[in-house]
């Protein structure tokens, strides 16, 4: 289907104005220079009583005016007024649902097993595309040679009113930076129907890491060296209280912990005798204690730092030495408020204790 225009949506509440509620993107024309049709790009929305955000995210998919779109609606059963907003728009959707699910993973699978779209992505509900975010996408999958398993951008950290306080950029992009602790905007990122046919779907047993732990085995693929970067902003993504990277603390940790591990023994082996990875792989796990420290768990973190000395001692010992900026920061974050979350040690933190 065609990307709708404003005068085919429900007006916006009174109080709505901006992207994506009184603007939308330039409509592209049919087909590509060459006459060809545009790639299909298939949306899913995973939703549980998101009825606050959903209908902005909503709106940023039908008003990219782009010419091919799929777009799938994927509700857990909401108790609230989603399912309200939802029929609003229903005539611009390829379809929804509203029924129990086993979570997040569960309805982006499900959705995306419907999707016939060259290039797959899936939007949270409390999250937002960018104006002309599909037409950025679509232009560089077709001027790729080879076609990229991936295509993905910049994405702008907002509060809970969509108002920007940082731009996560994502150029330089590789293995080594994900490893390094620097994670990819979930939102932001683009994958095509073949390297979901190799991936497969999500892991449905994780609840905070799906993300990490299905964009991690993407970069273990041998097409990733032909993934696109869009040096652009693709999305805005919501950070607050309630949301599962503000909320999770040391069980998110853990989670991350449990990947690194499972990913380690099941498809890195042949790196397992590279210096490079295991200096990698210890910085890895170091991060994720001081993480630990940083949620107020010193036995977790304790525990983390022992795997990680196996992988490289003099790493783990020079990041030990960082410990005490970890709860300066600590203490510093305490005293921010939610509309400015506080910042996670980053890779940038993390090389520093290494110089």
């Amino acid at each position: 289907m065609r990307c709708s225009s404003l005068t085919d949506l429900p007006s916006p509440p009174h109080s709505k104005a901006g992207w994506p509620w009184t603007e939308e993107s330039p409509q592209l024309s049919a087909t590509t220079p060459n006459g060809q049709p545009w790639p299909t790009i298939s949306v899913v929305t995973p939703s549980f009583n998101q009825g606050r955000f959903i209908e902005a995210a909503i709106r940023s998919v039908l008003l990219q005016g782009y010419p091919n779109v799929e777009f799938f609606v994927i509700d857990g059963g909401s108790t609230d007024n989603t399912v309200e907003v939802i029929k609003k728009y229903e005539h611009c959707l390829s379809d929804w649902v509203s029924e129990r699910d086993k979570g997040q993973a569960d309805a982006v699978n499900k959705g995306w097993a419907r999707s016939r779209g060259l290039i797959l992505a899936w939007l949270n509900s409390d999250d937002v595309y960018a104006p002309g975010a599909f037409s950025a996408v679509a232009r560089a999958w077709c001027e790729s040679h080879r076609g990229p398993g991936m295509v993905y951008g910049d994405a702008l950290s907002t509060d809970i009113f969509l108002q920007p306080y940082k731009k996560k950029c994502m150029d330089h992009y590789s293995l080594r930076t994900m490893f390094l602790g620097k994670r990819m905007p979930q939102p932001a990122v683009f994958i095509t129907k073949t390297l979901f046919s190799r991936l497969g779907a999500l892991n449905e047993a994780l609840f905070y890491s799906l993300d990490f732990e299905y964009f991690l085995r993407a970069w273990l693929e041998p097409e990733s060296d032909n993934f696109c970067y869009v040096p652009r902003v693709l999305a805005y993504s919501r950070r607050y209280e309630d949301t599962k990277c503000q909320s999770g603390g040391w069980k998110r940790v853990e989670e991350n912990t449990m990947v690194f591990k499972s990913i380690w023994n099941e498809r890195m082996e042949e790196y397992h005798h590279s210096k490079l990875w295991r200096r990698a792989f210890a910085i890895a796990l170091a991060g994720l204690a001081q993480r630990h420290l940083e949620n107020g768990s010193p036995l977790r973190a304790l525990h983390v730092y022992k795997e990680a000395l196996h992988w490289s001692e003099k790493v783990v010992l020079k990041m030990v030495k960082a410990i005490p900026l970890v709860f300066i920061k600590r203490a510093r974050n305490r005293r921010l408020p939610w509309s400015l979350p506080p910042r996670a040690v980053s890779s940038s933190d993390i090389k520093t204790a290494l110089h």
